[in-house]
């Protein structure tokens, strides 16, 4: 696990408000890793 609580291949562009994606290893699969699936926080 890497740093924040994340996969240790996401990419981190913010540190606040906390802004990342994932690497393109982690989507090269047909199906999204659970820990890698994109989700919004309001």
């Amino acid at each position: 696990m890497g740093r924040y609580g994340t996969r240790a291949d996401m990419i981190v562009h913010e540190e606040q408000p906390f802004n990342a994606e994932s690497g393109l290893a982690a989507l090269a699969e047909t199906l999204t890793a659970t820990d890698a699936f994109y989700v919004r926080a309001h």
